[in-house]
Protein backbone atom coordinates (compact mmCIF):
# COMPACT_ATOMS: atom_id res chain seq x y z
CA UNK A 1 0.00 0.00 0.00
CA UNK A 2 2.93 2.41 0.99
CA UNK A 3 4.51 1.59 -2.19
CA UNK A 4 0.98 2.44 -4.35
CA UNK A 5 0.94 5.93 -2.56
CA UNK A 6 4.60 6.74 -3.04
CA UNK A 7 4.04 5.87 -6.83
CA UNK A 8 0.14 7.34 -6.96
CA UNK A 9 2.14 10.73 -5.49
CA UNK A 10 5.34 10.70 -7.98
CA UNK A 11 3.15 10.21 -11.12
CA UNK A 12 0.80 13.21 -10.04
CA UNK A 13 4.15 15.42 -9.35
CA UNK A 14 4.93 14.32 -13.04
CA UNK A 15 1.46 15.37 -14.32
CA UNK A 16 1.00 18.77 -11.96
CA UNK A 17 4.49 19.66 -13.54
CA UNK A 18 3.93 18.48 -17.31
CA UNK A 19 1.05 20.81 -17.01
CA UNK A 20 2.73 23.68 -15.55
CA UNK A 21 5.33 23.58 -17.95
CA UNK A 22 3.15 23.25 -20.78
CA UNK A 23 1.67 26.74 -20.34
CA UNK A 24 0.64 27.01 -24.24
CA UNK A 25 -1.66 24.44 -24.78
CA UNK A 26 -3.73 25.55 -20.66
CA UNK A 27 -3.05 29.24 -20.40
CA UNK A 28 -4.04 30.32 -23.98
CA UNK A 29 -6.92 32.83 -24.33
CA UNK A 30 -10.18 31.48 -26.16
CA UNK A 31 -10.39 32.26 -29.98
CA UNK A 32 -11.82 31.25 -33.30
CA UNK A 33 -13.99 28.02 -33.36
CA UNK A 34 -13.13 27.84 -29.41
CA UNK A 35 -14.71 31.08 -28.83
CA UNK A 36 -18.05 31.42 -30.65
CA UNK A 37 -18.61 27.45 -31.09
CA UNK A 38 -20.49 27.15 -27.13
CA UNK A 39 -22.76 30.15 -27.49
CA UNK A 40 -24.00 29.76 -30.94
CA UNK A 41 -24.06 25.95 -30.90
CA UNK A 42 -26.14 26.66 -27.36
CA UNK A 43 -28.43 29.03 -29.41
CA UNK A 44 -28.87 26.73 -32.90
CA UNK A 45 -29.90 23.82 -30.37
CA UNK A 46 -31.99 26.13 -27.68
CA UNK A 47 -30.22 24.23 -25.25
CA UNK A 48 -31.78 21.38 -25.43
CA UNK A 49 -29.94 17.67 -25.48
CA UNK A 50 -32.02 16.45 -27.80
CA UNK A 51 -31.46 19.08 -30.90
CA UNK A 52 -27.51 19.07 -29.80
CA UNK A 53 -27.91 15.37 -30.54
CA UNK A 54 -29.38 16.60 -33.86
CA UNK A 55 -27.07 18.94 -34.23
CA UNK A 56 -23.77 17.04 -33.90
CA UNK A 57 -25.60 14.59 -36.83
CA UNK A 58 -27.00 16.79 -38.94
CA UNK A 59 -23.95 19.02 -39.35
CA UNK A 60 -22.29 16.14 -40.04
CA UNK A 61 -24.63 14.51 -42.92
CA UNK A 62 -24.26 17.95 -44.43
CA UNK A 63 -20.68 19.56 -44.17
CA UNK A 64 -18.13 16.78 -42.86
CA UNK A 65 -17.38 13.01 -43.23
CA UNK A 66 -15.75 13.33 -39.61
CA UNK A 67 -19.18 11.47 -38.03
CA UNK A 68 -17.51 10.55 -34.64
CA UNK A 69 -15.89 13.56 -34.33
CA UNK A 70 -18.66 15.97 -35.17
CA UNK A 71 -21.02 14.20 -32.55
CA UNK A 72 -18.42 14.24 -29.59
CA UNK A 73 -17.45 18.48 -30.67
CA UNK A 74 -21.50 18.36 -30.36
CA UNK A 75 -21.96 16.74 -26.97
CA UNK A 76 -18.88 18.68 -25.84
CA UNK A 77 -20.11 22.05 -26.53
CA UNK A 78 -23.23 21.22 -25.03
CA UNK A 79 -21.72 19.96 -21.91
CA UNK A 80 -19.38 23.07 -21.97
CA UNK A 81 -22.90 25.52 -21.46
CA UNK A 82 -24.18 22.77 -19.39
CA UNK A 83 -21.20 23.12 -16.66
CA UNK A 84 -20.89 27.26 -17.25
CA UNK A 85 -24.40 26.95 -15.87
CA UNK A 86 -23.42 25.30 -12.61
CA UNK A 87 -20.58 26.02 -11.84
CA UNK A 88 -20.75 30.14 -12.68
CA UNK A 89 -17.83 31.70 -13.94
CA UNK A 90 -16.96 28.34 -15.13
CA UNK A 91 -16.84 28.69 -18.88
CA UNK A 92 -12.94 28.96 -19.04
CA UNK A 93 -12.52 26.43 -16.19
CA UNK A 94 -14.02 23.78 -18.26
CA UNK A 95 -11.75 24.76 -21.07
CA UNK A 96 -8.87 24.49 -19.45
CA UNK A 97 -9.68 21.16 -17.97
CA UNK A 98 -10.37 19.84 -21.01
CA UNK A 99 -6.97 20.22 -22.38
CA UNK A 100 -5.46 19.15 -18.91
CA UNK A 101 -7.37 15.50 -19.25
CA UNK A 102 -6.17 15.54 -22.99
CA UNK A 103 -2.69 16.18 -22.13
CA UNK A 104 -3.03 13.75 -19.26
CA UNK A 105 -4.29 10.75 -21.89
CA UNK A 106 -1.75 12.15 -24.70
CA UNK A 107 1.44 12.05 -21.93
CA UNK A 108 0.12 7.87 -20.59
CA UNK A 109 -0.44 7.30 -24.28
CA UNK A 110 2.88 8.18 -25.39
CA UNK A 111 4.26 6.14 -22.46
CA UNK A 112 2.93 3.46 -24.11
CA UNK A 113 3.53 3.47 -27.25
CA UNK A 114 7.50 4.20 -26.31
CA UNK A 115 7.53 0.86 -24.20
CA UNK A 116 6.43 -1.12 -27.07
CA UNK A 117 9.66 0.45 -28.96
CA UNK A 118 12.02 -1.33 -26.13
CA UNK A 119 12.69 -4.71 -25.39
CA UNK A 120 13.11 -4.41 -21.97
CA UNK A 121 10.85 -2.75 -19.66
CA UNK A 122 11.83 1.09 -18.40
CA UNK A 123 11.40 2.47 -14.97
CA UNK A 124 7.98 3.86 -15.91
CA UNK A 125 8.52 7.28 -13.56
CA UNK A 126 11.81 8.05 -14.87
CA UNK A 127 10.44 7.32 -18.82
CA UNK A 128 7.39 9.37 -17.83
CA UNK A 129 9.95 12.24 -16.70
CA UNK A 130 11.86 11.77 -20.17
CA UNK A 131 8.81 12.30 -22.57
CA UNK A 132 7.79 15.10 -20.19
CA UNK A 133 11.26 16.83 -20.69
CA UNK A 134 11.61 16.03 -24.79
CA UNK A 135 7.57 17.41 -25.10
CA UNK A 136 7.69 20.69 -23.04
CA UNK A 137 11.04 21.31 -24.46
CA UNK A 138 9.57 20.71 -28.22
CA UNK A 139 5.89 21.92 -28.35
CA UNK A 140 5.97 25.28 -29.99
CA UNK A 141 2.79 28.38 -29.92
CA UNK A 142 1.64 29.08 -33.35
CA UNK A 143 -1.89 31.41 -32.14
CA UNK A 144 -0.67 34.64 -32.96
CA UNK A 145 -0.52 33.59 -36.97
CA UNK A 146 -2.35 30.38 -37.40
CA UNK A 147 -5.36 27.99 -36.18
CA UNK A 148 -3.02 26.32 -33.75
CA UNK A 149 -3.70 23.12 -32.19
CA UNK A 150 -1.49 23.87 -29.55
CA UNK A 151 -3.03 27.11 -27.91
CA UNK A 152 -6.89 26.20 -29.46
CA UNK A 153 -8.77 23.02 -30.38
CA UNK A 154 -7.58 20.54 -28.43
CA UNK A 155 -10.75 18.42 -28.76
CA UNK A 156 -10.06 17.80 -32.22
CA UNK A 157 -5.98 18.66 -32.40
CA UNK A 158 -4.29 16.68 -29.21
CA UNK A 159 -7.68 14.34 -29.76
CA UNK A 160 -6.71 12.64 -32.71
CA UNK A 161 -3.50 12.12 -31.85
CA UNK A 162 -4.40 10.32 -28.79
CA UNK A 163 -6.44 8.10 -31.14
CA UNK A 164 -4.14 7.84 -33.93
CA UNK A 165 -1.66 6.85 -30.95
CA UNK A 166 -4.28 4.34 -29.44
CA UNK A 167 -4.73 2.83 -32.89
CA UNK A 168 -1.19 1.81 -33.28
CA UNK A 169 -1.20 0.34 -29.99
CA UNK A 170 -3.94 -1.53 -31.11
CA UNK A 171 -2.28 -2.88 -34.29
CA UNK A 172 1.05 -3.52 -32.49
CA UNK A 173 -0.81 -6.27 -30.24
CA UNK A 174 -2.45 -7.60 -33.56
CA UNK A 175 0.66 -8.78 -34.33
CA UNK A 176 1.91 -10.30 -31.49
CA UNK A 177 -1.58 -12.37 -31.29
CA UNK A 178 -3.62 -12.60 -34.16
CA UNK A 179 -7.30 -13.22 -32.25
CA UNK A 180 -10.43 -12.25 -33.18
CA UNK A 181 -11.09 -10.09 -30.45
CA UNK A 182 -7.98 -8.52 -30.89
CA UNK A 183 -9.32 -7.81 -34.97
CA UNK A 184 -12.80 -6.74 -33.60
CA UNK A 185 -10.92 -3.44 -31.26
CA UNK A 186 -8.37 -3.08 -33.91
CA UNK A 187 -11.08 -2.26 -36.30
CA UNK A 188 -13.94 -0.24 -34.43
CA UNK A 189 -10.64 1.74 -32.86
CA UNK A 190 -9.95 2.69 -36.51
CA UNK A 191 -12.91 3.37 -37.57
CA UNK A 192 -13.36 5.70 -34.79
CA UNK A 193 -10.02 7.09 -35.39
CA UNK A 194 -10.59 7.34 -39.28
CA UNK A 195 -13.99 9.51 -38.78
CA UNK A 196 -13.13 11.35 -35.97
CA UNK A 197 -11.01 14.28 -38.03
CA UNK A 198 -10.66 14.10 -41.70
CA UNK A 199 -7.46 14.13 -41.27
CA UNK A 200 -6.92 10.71 -40.36
CA UNK A 201 -8.22 8.80 -43.16
CA UNK A 202 -4.69 8.78 -44.45
CA UNK A 203 -4.40 5.73 -42.25
CA UNK A 204 -5.87 3.90 -45.02
CA UNK A 205 -3.07 3.96 -47.71
CA UNK A 206 -0.77 3.82 -44.57
CA UNK A 207 -2.31 0.49 -43.50
CA UNK A 208 -2.12 -0.70 -46.90
CA UNK A 209 1.75 -0.35 -47.51
CA UNK A 210 2.52 -1.75 -44.26
CA UNK A 211 -0.26 -5.13 -44.89
CA UNK A 212 2.33 -5.50 -47.99
CA UNK A 213 5.26 -5.26 -46.55
CA UNK A 214 4.35 -8.08 -44.06
CA UNK A 215 2.99 -9.84 -47.25
CA UNK A 216 6.02 -9.15 -48.92
CA UNK A 217 8.83 -10.05 -45.39
CA UNK A 218 6.07 -13.33 -44.84
CA UNK A 219 5.24 -12.36 -41.59
CA UNK A 220 1.39 -12.73 -42.79
CA UNK A 221 -0.13 -15.08 -45.25
CA UNK A 222 -1.62 -14.61 -48.24
CA UNK A 223 -5.45 -15.14 -46.32
CA UNK A 224 -4.53 -12.83 -43.90
CA UNK A 225 -3.29 -10.33 -46.26
CA UNK A 226 -6.81 -10.46 -47.63
CA UNK A 227 -8.92 -10.44 -44.81
CA UNK A 228 -6.48 -7.37 -43.49
CA UNK A 229 -7.02 -5.47 -46.68
CA UNK A 230 -10.89 -6.30 -46.00
CA UNK A 231 -11.25 -5.21 -42.77
CA UNK A 232 -9.14 -2.34 -42.31
CA UNK A 233 -9.29 -0.63 -46.36
CA UNK A 234 -12.04 -1.63 -48.18
CA UNK A 235 -15.11 -1.16 -45.06
CA UNK A 236 -13.19 2.03 -44.02
CA UNK A 237 -12.96 3.26 -48.14
CA UNK A 238 -16.70 1.95 -48.44
CA UNK A 239 -17.82 4.23 -45.95
CA UNK A 240 -16.18 7.37 -47.06
CA UNK A 241 -17.94 6.60 -50.26
CA UNK A 242 -21.25 6.63 -48.84
CA UNK A 243 -20.85 9.93 -46.55
CA UNK A 244 -19.21 11.20 -49.54
CA UNK A 245 -22.48 10.77 -51.47
CA UNK A 246 -24.67 11.86 -48.33
CA UNK A 247 -22.75 15.03 -48.20
CA UNK A 248 -22.97 15.65 -51.90
CA UNK A 249 -27.21 15.35 -51.59
CA UNK A 250 -26.84 18.95 -49.64
CA UNK A 251 -25.50 21.59 -51.37
CA UNK A 252 -22.95 23.47 -48.96
CA UNK A 253 -19.31 24.13 -50.41
CA UNK A 254 -16.91 24.27 -48.12
CA UNK A 255 -13.04 24.51 -49.39
CA UNK A 256 -11.54 22.25 -46.76
CA UNK A 257 -12.97 19.37 -47.76
CA UNK A 258 -12.43 20.32 -51.75
CA UNK A 259 -9.31 19.68 -54.31
CA UNK A 260 -7.45 22.34 -56.27
CA UNK A 261 -4.02 20.65 -57.38
CA UNK A 262 -1.94 24.00 -58.27
CA UNK A 263 1.69 25.07 -58.05
CA UNK A 264 0.54 26.00 -54.32
CA UNK A 265 0.68 22.24 -53.20
CA UNK A 266 4.27 22.26 -53.04
CA UNK A 267 4.67 25.44 -50.91
CA UNK A 268 1.89 24.68 -48.70
CA UNK A 269 3.37 21.06 -48.20
CA UNK A 270 6.96 21.99 -47.14
CA UNK A 271 5.74 24.69 -45.23
CA UNK A 272 3.82 22.09 -43.17
CA UNK A 273 6.78 19.81 -42.87
CA UNK A 274 9.21 22.64 -41.85
CA UNK A 275 6.73 23.64 -39.34
CA UNK A 276 6.69 20.43 -37.86
CA UNK A 277 10.51 20.69 -36.70
CA UNK A 278 11.63 22.31 -33.41
CA UNK A 279 12.69 25.94 -33.24
CA UNK A 280 10.69 26.44 -36.51
CA UNK A 281 8.86 29.59 -34.90
CA UNK A 282 11.47 31.31 -33.80
CA UNK A 283 11.92 33.41 -37.22
CA UNK A 284 8.41 34.41 -36.91
CA UNK A 285 8.33 34.89 -33.17
CA UNK A 286 11.50 37.80 -33.81
CA UNK A 287 9.51 39.26 -37.22
CA UNK A 288 6.39 39.47 -34.53
CA UNK A 289 7.90 41.88 -32.25
CA UNK A 290 10.42 42.42 -29.06
CA UNK A 291 10.79 40.25 -26.67
CA UNK A 292 8.92 41.12 -22.75
CA UNK A 293 11.22 40.21 -20.49
CA UNK A 294 10.26 41.93 -17.13
CA UNK A 295 6.47 40.54 -17.38
CA UNK A 296 7.37 36.93 -17.56
CA UNK A 297 10.85 36.69 -15.26
CA UNK A 298 9.29 35.31 -12.49
CA UNK A 299 7.71 32.36 -14.73
CA UNK A 300 10.39 32.32 -16.88
CA UNK A 301 12.51 31.66 -13.75
CA UNK A 302 10.64 28.61 -12.44
CA UNK A 303 10.24 27.14 -15.99
CA UNK A 304 13.83 27.06 -16.90
CA UNK A 305 14.89 25.87 -13.25
CA UNK A 306 12.32 23.14 -13.86
CA UNK A 307 13.34 22.04 -17.25
CA UNK A 308 17.17 21.97 -15.48
CA UNK A 309 15.85 19.64 -12.96
CA UNK A 310 14.23 17.32 -15.52
CA UNK A 311 17.31 17.25 -17.84
CA UNK A 312 19.33 15.72 -14.33
CA UNK A 313 16.53 13.71 -13.03
CA UNK A 314 16.59 12.14 -16.65
CA UNK A 315 20.27 11.74 -16.69
CA UNK A 316 20.75 10.81 -13.18
CA UNK A 317 18.29 7.47 -13.43
CA UNK A 318 17.89 6.70 -17.34
CA UNK A 319 22.06 6.57 -17.74
CA UNK A 320 23.54 4.76 -15.27
CA UNK A 321 26.30 3.33 -17.17
CA UNK A 322 28.50 4.18 -20.71
CA UNK A 323 27.19 0.92 -22.28
CA UNK A 324 23.67 0.82 -24.65
CA UNK A 325 21.27 -0.31 -22.17
CA UNK A 326 18.07 0.11 -24.30
CA UNK A 327 17.89 -2.52 -26.88
CA UNK A 328 14.92 -1.39 -29.31
CA UNK A 329 12.36 -3.95 -30.80
CA UNK A 330 13.07 -3.03 -33.96
CA UNK A 331 9.40 -4.37 -35.61
CA UNK A 332 7.77 -2.59 -33.20
CA UNK A 333 9.99 0.49 -34.12
CA UNK A 334 9.52 -0.01 -37.87
CA UNK A 335 6.14 -0.56 -37.40
CA UNK A 336 5.38 2.69 -35.27
CA UNK A 337 7.78 4.95 -37.52
CA UNK A 338 5.76 3.71 -40.53
CA UNK A 339 2.89 4.78 -39.05
CA UNK A 340 3.73 8.22 -37.44
CA UNK A 341 6.63 9.18 -40.03
CA UNK A 342 3.71 8.50 -42.66
CA UNK A 343 1.24 10.23 -41.03
CA UNK A 344 2.94 13.32 -41.03
CA UNK A 345 3.68 13.04 -44.50
CA UNK A 346 0.28 11.95 -45.94
CA UNK A 347 -1.91 14.57 -43.69
CA UNK A 348 0.76 17.68 -44.68
CA UNK A 349 -0.03 16.23 -48.56
CA UNK A 350 -3.73 15.77 -47.52
CA UNK A 351 -4.13 19.73 -46.13
CA UNK A 352 -1.84 20.79 -49.46
CA UNK A 353 -4.48 20.43 -52.13
CA UNK A 354 -7.38 22.11 -50.42
CA UNK A 355 -7.76 25.75 -51.63
CA UNK A 356 -8.08 26.54 -47.84
CA UNK A 357 -5.16 25.70 -45.77
CA UNK A 358 -3.14 26.55 -49.78
CA UNK A 359 -4.73 30.28 -48.72
CA UNK A 360 -3.97 29.72 -44.85
CA UNK A 361 -0.73 27.89 -44.69
CA UNK A 362 1.28 30.54 -47.09
CA UNK A 363 4.18 31.39 -44.67
CA UNK A 364 7.37 29.49 -43.12
CA UNK A 365 5.96 28.61 -39.40
CA UNK A 366 2.11 28.50 -40.10
CA UNK A 367 0.53 24.94 -38.86
CA UNK A 368 -2.63 23.16 -38.54
CA UNK A 369 -3.94 20.46 -36.79
CA UNK A 370 -1.82 17.84 -38.15
CA UNK A 371 1.54 19.87 -35.97
CA UNK A 372 0.22 17.65 -32.87
CA UNK A 373 1.16 14.11 -34.73
CA UNK A 374 4.68 15.81 -36.06
CA UNK A 375 5.52 17.26 -32.58
CA UNK A 376 4.50 13.92 -30.89
CA UNK A 377 6.36 12.04 -33.87
CA UNK A 378 9.77 13.64 -33.35
CA UNK A 379 9.58 13.64 -29.93
CA UNK A 380 9.09 9.71 -29.90
CA UNK A 381 11.45 9.72 -31.96
CA UNK A 382 13.91 11.64 -30.18
CA UNK A 383 13.26 9.64 -26.74
CA UNK A 384 13.92 6.47 -28.92
CA UNK A 385 17.74 7.70 -29.86
CA UNK A 386 18.64 9.14 -26.42
CA UNK A 387 17.55 5.70 -24.88
CA UNK A 388 18.89 3.24 -27.15
CA UNK A 389 22.34 5.39 -27.87
CA UNK A 390 22.40 6.02 -24.64
CA UNK A 391 23.58 9.66 -25.55
CA UNK A 392 23.57 12.74 -22.99
CA UNK A 393 24.98 14.86 -25.84
CA UNK A 394 21.37 14.27 -27.20
CA UNK A 395 19.36 14.97 -23.93
CA UNK A 396 21.89 18.19 -23.89
CA UNK A 397 20.52 19.11 -27.19
CA UNK A 398 17.27 19.04 -26.40
CA UNK A 399 17.65 21.02 -23.71
CA UNK A 400 19.62 23.64 -25.49
CA UNK A 401 16.19 23.88 -27.46
CA UNK A 402 13.96 23.47 -24.88
CA UNK A 403 15.30 26.69 -23.25
CA UNK A 404 15.12 28.81 -26.11
CA UNK A 405 12.03 27.66 -26.97
CA UNK A 406 10.34 28.00 -23.48
CA UNK A 407 11.41 31.63 -23.75
CA UNK A 408 9.82 32.36 -26.79
CA UNK A 409 6.60 30.56 -25.81
CA UNK A 410 6.25 32.63 -22.56
CA UNK A 411 6.78 35.67 -24.98
CA UNK A 412 4.48 33.91 -27.53
CA UNK A 413 1.46 33.36 -25.13
CA UNK A 414 1.90 37.48 -23.27
CA UNK A 415 1.59 38.74 -26.84
CA UNK A 416 -1.53 36.00 -27.46
CA UNK A 417 -3.35 37.52 -24.10
CA UNK A 418 -3.17 40.81 -24.97
CA UNK A 419 -4.27 40.29 -29.04
CA UNK A 420 -6.93 38.66 -27.81
CA UNK A 421 -8.13 40.40 -24.41
CA UNK A 422 -11.35 41.36 -25.80
CA UNK A 423 -12.67 37.62 -26.22
CA UNK A 424 -11.23 37.33 -22.58
CA UNK A 425 -12.68 40.06 -21.39
CA UNK A 426 -16.46 39.48 -22.88
CA UNK A 427 -16.01 35.90 -21.18
CA UNK A 428 -15.15 37.57 -17.45
CA UNK A 429 -17.83 39.57 -17.98
CA UNK A 430 -20.42 37.07 -18.42
CA UNK A 431 -20.31 36.74 -14.67
CA UNK A 432 -21.04 40.52 -14.02
CA UNK A 433 -24.01 41.80 -12.36
CA UNK A 434 -23.79 44.99 -14.64
CA UNK A 435 -25.67 44.75 -17.84
CA UNK A 436 -23.94 48.14 -18.57
CA UNK A 437 -20.35 46.70 -18.34
CA UNK A 438 -21.40 43.57 -20.32
CA UNK A 439 -22.62 46.21 -23.43
CA UNK A 440 -19.73 48.36 -23.10
CA UNK A 441 -17.16 45.35 -23.18
CA UNK A 442 -19.49 43.62 -26.27
CA UNK A 443 -18.97 47.14 -27.82
CA UNK A 444 -15.69 47.53 -27.64
CA UNK A 445 -15.10 43.52 -28.88
CA UNK A 446 -17.18 44.69 -31.71
CA UNK A 447 -14.78 47.34 -32.79
CA UNK A 448 -12.43 44.73 -34.17
CA UNK A 449 -12.03 43.68 -37.16
CA UNK A 450 -14.52 39.96 -37.07
CA UNK A 451 -16.45 38.67 -39.80
CA UNK A 452 -20.13 39.42 -39.72
CA UNK A 453 -21.53 35.95 -39.14
CA UNK A 454 -18.50 35.66 -36.33
CA UNK A 455 -19.94 38.99 -35.00
CA UNK A 456 -23.61 37.72 -34.67
CA UNK A 457 -22.91 34.67 -34.01
CA UNK A 458 -21.47 35.68 -30.56
CA UNK A 459 -24.35 38.31 -30.25
CA UNK A 460 -26.96 36.15 -30.55
CA UNK A 461 -25.08 33.24 -28.54
CA UNK A 462 -24.04 35.28 -25.38
CA UNK A 463 -27.94 36.83 -25.23
CA UNK A 464 -29.36 33.28 -25.28
CA UNK A 465 -26.83 31.60 -22.78
CA UNK A 466 -26.94 34.52 -20.66
CA UNK A 467 -30.83 34.46 -20.16
CA UNK A 468 -30.32 30.57 -19.84
CA UNK A 469 -27.90 30.97 -16.94
CA UNK A 470 -28.90 34.69 -15.10
CA UNK A 471 -32.32 35.14 -16.61
CA UNK A 472 -31.35 38.26 -18.75
CA UNK A 473 -29.43 38.49 -22.02
CA UNK A 474 -25.74 39.67 -22.01
CA UNK A 475 -26.78 43.09 -23.49
CA UNK A 476 -30.00 43.82 -25.21
CA UNK A 477 -29.65 44.14 -28.68
CA UNK A 478 -30.77 47.83 -28.72
CA UNK A 479 -27.54 48.78 -26.54
CA UNK A 480 -25.06 47.60 -28.99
Amino acid sequence: MKTQLKNFIAISAIWVTFIVMSHGFVFAPLVGDDFINPFSQFYNTQGKFVNAIRWGLTTTLNTHISIVGMFIGAMYQYLWMIFDGVFLGGHYLFYQLTKIFLLIILLETTLKITNKLFKEKIHQNYLRVLIVFVFVSTYQIHGNWSNDPVTSYPVTGIGSTILLLVFILNYLKLRDKNHIKNYVVTFFVLMATLFFYEMNLVLIPTIFIISAYLLKTKKISSSKFLLEIGIFNVIPVLTVIFLKILNRAVDYPYDGTSVDLNYKVIRTFFIQIYGYFPLSTIPLTIKIGAYNFQTSALYIAITTITLFAMFFLAKKTLFKSNTVRHKLNYFNAFIATVFLGLQMIFTALLFSITPKYQNELNILGKVYMNYIVGLVTIGIFLIAITLHLNSKHVLTAILTVGLITNYSNIHQLNLMNFNYRANSQVITAFNSDSPKIRCQILRDWLTREWPDYYKQGIISGLNFSHERIYKEPYCDVKNI
